[in-house]
């Protein structure tokens, strides 16, 4: 459920659209990073006052300007943000990510929108935030700052008047354990970056700016449940459109997945849901091997996934988390379509994905149309879990622009 996507916004031909594509076809990487950071960057700023200064979830807690890579746009500013979000039990919590603001532009009239992007897994340590590793400690780039300097600037090179914002999810660089795959922490962090760009100070934004969202992967459920959410927790957020390729849904994290060779995703899941369910007893559904295995992946970015990708799933399983009460009522809170949705969808997926099967996304839109929702669907033949990003390049463009321009959105129900 790794992948490095790309984002781009409308075009006015296909030459534009065919050089995004020729662009980003070299940097769709075909394997999980694999290890933590040994640096992790200006580790003071992560650490929130205690207690929280009062406020509202989106109010900027700190933030600091970084040293734009050469590969952003020329005029624009990138941030690191400490902002108030809400963790799933509704208490106030801060949460980091990344902002970017582009330099002025002729022909921007009126507050800039927003473009709030749900990354793709990291991992769930610390050190594996996007905004830690934009600019790592003593400098250089630990993983090649994947995630970031190739994600944003071509997003913000496509959407030249949008500011962006990227989201490190809770407990990713600030304090706490990542709820890896727990939907509502995963939204609430999405949703309440998109508050944060409306009231960064010089963005040129503000309450009345439109936003869309775009995640793929574990982000793709992210911006799903954002979806779900954005009209009950946070309307003022204005968004009016969700891409979501690939999504990963908790809900469907049973013993198919543990039979095969991406069974460390399960262990990952477990670590998430106890980060963002403490009291629940994973001893009914891991092993003590498992148990230790969960504690890896609490602590790490995707080693589990390598480490145990030939392991026999009998030595660290006892049982299936989405049959099983509680975790299964759990695990359909925190999944795509758990209601319905007031805001229109674009949801793709690669028909050859070998993670996330293809099936899983036909099963949430036939949720979300029983629900009332607007959602349009489209697969692509040949294309898998990283290689379908470029395949639906041009349609999550002209999807999301049509939403900020206003058009009426098409639905596959």
């Amino acid at each position: 459920m790794v992948a490095v996507i790309v984002m781009a916004g409308s075009c006015s031909s296909n030459d534009k659209s065919a050089s995004t594509a020729s662009t980003t076809a070299a940097v769709v990487p075909t394997t999980a990073p694999a290890t933590v950071p040994t640096t992790v960057a200006s580790t003071d700023f992560y650490a929130p006052p205690n207690p929280l200064p009062a406020g509202r979830p989106g109010d900027i807690i700190r933030s600091e300007d970084l040293a734009t890579p050469a590969s952003f746009p020329t005029g624009g500013t990138l941030s690191r943000i400490l902002y108030r979000s809400t963790n799933t039990q509704g208490d106030p919590i801060a949460v980091s990510g990344l902002l970017y603001r582009p330099g002025a532009s002729a022909g921007v009239t009126g507050p800039r929108p927003i473009v709030a992007i749900a990354h793709p897994t990291s991992g769930l340590a610390d050190a594996c935030a996007p905004s830690v590793q934009i600019v790592p400690a003593g400098g250089g780039s630990a993983r090649g700052d994947q995630l970031v300097s190739v994600l944003l600037p071509v997003v913000a090179a496509q959407l030249p008047q949008a500011v962006l914002v990227m989201t490190d999810y809770e407990g990713l660089g600030t304090p706490g354990d990542h709820p890896f795959v727990m939907g509502i922490s995963e939204a609430h962090g999405v949703l309440d970056s998109i508050r944060a760009a409306q009231r960064f100070d010089g963005a040129g934004t503000s309450a009345k700016s439109p936003a869309v969202v775009w995640g793929h992967s574990q982000g793709g459920e992210a911006a799903l449940v954002s979806a779900d959410l954005a009209g009950t927790y946070a309307p003022d957020a204005n968004v009016v459109g969700v891409a979501a390729g690939s999504p990963a849904d908790p809900a469907h994290f049973g013993v198919a997945l543990q039979a095969g060779p991406s069974k460390g995703y399960v262990l990952m899941a477990g670590a998430g849901l106890k980060a963002a369910y403490p009291s629940v007893d994973l001893s009914r559904l891991f092993t003590p091997a498992g148990l230790a295995g969960v504690d890896l992946a609490a602590h790490s970015c995707t080693e589990t996934i390598a480490k145990y990708k030939d392991t026999d799933p009998a030595t660290l399983f006892k049982g299936d988390a989405t049959t099983l009460e509680p975790f299964k009522d759990l695990l359909m809170e925190n999944s795509p379509a758990a209601q319905r949705s007031v805001v229109p969808i674009f949801l793709y997926h690669g028909e050859a994905d070998p993670l996330i099967p293809v099936q899983t996304s036909k099963v949430i839109l036939d949720q979300y149309c029983h629900l009332g929702s607007t959602v349009l669907r489209k697969t692509y033949p040949g294309g898998d879990h990283f290689t379908v990003v470029l395949l639906a390049l041009t349609d999550i463009e002209h999807y999301l622009a049509d939403r900020l321009a206003g058009s009426p959105a098409p639905s596959s129900c």
